[in-house]
């Protein structure tokens, strides 16, 4: 998932001056507010220190802290780096310039947990109703839910269509991802009531590319947040 791509500071202060020529979009994402656009304008230096100005993201305003952006260079993994505005002016925020850049490789079975409220709709096949259950965690293979299904699942049954909504804990912002059919690998009575169920499935290239968006996402946020 996320791994250190440079602390070189001349490799760092290039990349940035790339930002900058090839007017790279950025996505910046903030606590408590949707994600939104910005660019690079300008690397100032004040009082013998770096700085990083952008252009005021649409709808921002200092309640809403910005904790990282990222960035796509072509043909190359997601980028980013972390970012605190210090400094605002009209139409441009400025903060320290990053020490350090990271970016985001794929890697087999990430997990992560889902922030709360985030929800599975599945169906079983031959069945009428359909079951909403809460989800626990997901991978790019498999996901953990829990609840009461609608009809009594067994190890090895197939479900599908299932329709997650997966929820960030700290962003205004949902994925709704839908995948095709999964087994059911587990199944474990849980104190509180219900059941918790292990499902396995392999995902389309289109279905793996949001749930990758998810779980990079929501790494991000929680290495981010969790000590905010």
């Amino acid at each position: 998932m996320q791994e250190t791509w440079s602390k070189d500071p001349a490799t760092v202060m290039k990349e940035l001056r790339l930002l900058i020529e090839q007017v790279t979009a950025l996505i910046v994402y903030c606590k408590g507010g949707p994600p939104r656009r910005s660019l690079v304008r300008d690397i100032a230096e004040h009082e013998g220190s770096c700085y990083l100005v952008l252009q005021r993201p649409s709808g921002w305003t200092a309640e809403q802290p910005i904790s990282f952006l990222l960035y796509k260079p072509e043909g190359q993994p997601i980028r980013g780096f972390s970012f605190t505005v210090t400094r605002e002016a009209g139409e441009r925020i400025a903060g320290p310039c990053p020490q350090e850049i990271f970016q985001i490789q794929r890697r087999r079975w990430p997990r992560v947990p889902a922030a709360a409220d985030s929800t599975a709709t599945l169906i079983v096949p031959g069945k009428t109703r359909f079951s909403a259950m809460a989800v626990a965690d997901v991978s790019l293979g498999g996901m953990r839910l829990y609840g009461t299904p609608a009809y009594e699942l067994k190890v090895g049954d197939l479900v599908g269509p299932i329709t997650l909504k997966l929820m960030m804990e700290y962003a205004t912002l949902d994925h709704e991802i839908t995948v095709a059919s999964a087994a059911v690998v587990r199944i474990n009575p849980r104190a509180e009531g219900g059941v918790e169920v292990g499902l396995s499935f392999t995902p389309s290239d289109a279905e793996a590319e949001k749930l990758e968006t998810y779980i990079n996402l929501r790494g991000l946020e929680r290495s981010a947040f969790q000590h905010g």
